[in-house]
């Protein structure tokens, strides 16, 4: 699995994206898109809000928020 956060001006949002496996010959990793709606989410508002009103704990707890997300879909034996 790969986790993105996307840090857009409309809010912040993380991806966990997962990987299927390799082909004998693939040289590009495939992704399956079809639990994307379900393994993604999005906060509102986005990072920069926090970071024009120098609100650190904010985007602190934004961020938690959204990696509490990603954890709760990619097993633990998978962390690195």
């Amino acid at each position: 699995q790969v986790v993105v956060f996307d840090a857009g001006s409309s809010g912040t949002r993380v991806h966990v994206f997962n990987v299927l496996p390799m082909v004998a010959g693939q040289h590009v990793p495939q992704f399956d898109l079809s639990v994307s709606r379900a393994q993604t989410r999005k906060l509102k508002p986005g990072l920069s809000h926090f970071g024009k009103h120098d609100d650190k704990e904010g985007a602190r707890q934004s961020l938690r928020k959204l990696l509490d997300f990603a954890r709760e879909k990619v097993p633990r034996a998978r962390y690195s």
